[in-house]
């Protein structure tokens, strides 16, 4: 999970500092310093991302570092407690020394599944509620669904029956 938190940073902040990079703060960023203001169960809070971050204003000359620590703060500092009861949760129902055998692919497809979807499958493994098979919305439906899984890349097929499934 590190190492997928880490590459979320890693692209984030890469996508961040190329939009930097390629244009001004000026007008943007005029009263932004290095601190940062949060909620904090309903009060807000400051965080200096560096010390005496209050009285260094972003600029130009130090907006790629102002990108840096702030996403480091916002991934690592910022959703610390919420990840890592998460990883609590994970690591109860597997324990960790299961895991460090496989990489984050791996890991993915155990959780995740293929994310292919076979229509068949998912009509025959479907249960109705207030309607039949034979339901006008219901066939169209399915005739939508073989339509989306012809032209739709797997991954958004797998969410359109994440959203239509919970």
């Amino acid at each position: 999970m590190l190492l997928y938190l880490s590459l979320i940073y890693t692209t984030y902040t890469h996508c961040a500092v190329s939009c930097c990079s390629e244009n001004s703060v000026e007008g943007v960023f005029d009263e932004q310093t290095f601190c940062v203001d949060y909620d904090k169960f309903g009060r807000m809070t400051q965080h200096d991302l560096k010390p005496n971050g209050q009285a260094i204003p972003v600029t130009d000359e130090n907006k790629k570092e102002y990108v840096h620590l702030y996403m480091q703060w916002r991934f690592r500092v910022g959703v610390e407690k919420q990840f890592m009861a998460l990883q609590k949760g994970f690591q109860e129902l597997i324990p960790p020394h299961l895991l460090k055998q496989f990489d984050e692919k791996e890991l993915e497809l155990i959780v995740s599944g293929l994310g292919s979807v076979d229509v068949d499958d998912w009509r025959n493994n479907t249960r109705l509620k207030n309607c039949s098979l034979d339901t006008d919305v219901i066939k169209w439906f399915w005739k939508v669904a073989a339509t989306i899984l012809v032209h739709w890349p797997s991954v958004h097929c797998v969410h359109t029956i994440q959203c239509v499934c919970y």
